[in-house]
């Protein structure tokens, strides 16, 4: 028989692999704010298809006017040809609608800039490459931002 600090051992390296299983199994789930962007992705890829390219401008789509209504829609800037994004404005917004005529990216935060954290934060990314939503982080330096996969 096992003595009563024994079991108690025992108890709490349990409760600590569930603890950890689930908080990985969790950290996979999708979001709903990930989901409310499946008509946005199924109009862009209507239009590419009839129209051999994307939108030049996102915000002219029935499916993100609908999810402005709920959302905070972050679209990039323009810096003459290119489509620019910042690391900052993709954290302080829901969702990020980034589309170029050959090319688009999705990004939904599930988490945000913190003052005591000064080179990423996570979240779910979805491009044309890939027909699945990807867990990562966004990075950010002096040279720039960027996504990386978990």
């Amino acid at each position: 028989m096992m003595n009563l600090k024994a079991k108690r051992i025992l108890w709490l390296l349990l409760a600590v692999i569930v603890s950890v299983g689930l908080s990985g199994l969790l950290s996979r789930i999708l979001p709903a704010k990930v989901k409310a962007l499946d008509p946005v992705i199924a109009e862009l890829q209507k239009c590419r298809n009839q129209a051999g390219g994307y939108p030049a401008d996102p915000t002219s789509l029935a499916s993100v006017r609908r999810l402005r209504e709920e959302y905070r829609l972050y679209f990039g800037f323009r810096n003459g040809t290119n489509l620019m994004w910042d690391a900052a404005d993709v954290s302080k917004h829901d969702l990020s609608v980034l589309v170029e005529t050959n090319y688009f990216v999705l990004f939904a935060p599930v988490g945000q800039i913190k003052p005591w954290s000064f080179s990423s934060f996570p979240v779910w990314q979805r491009t044309p490459d890939d027909s699945r939503w990807r867990k990562g982080r966004i990075h950010w330096s002096l040279l720039g931002a960027y996504w990386s996969k978990d």
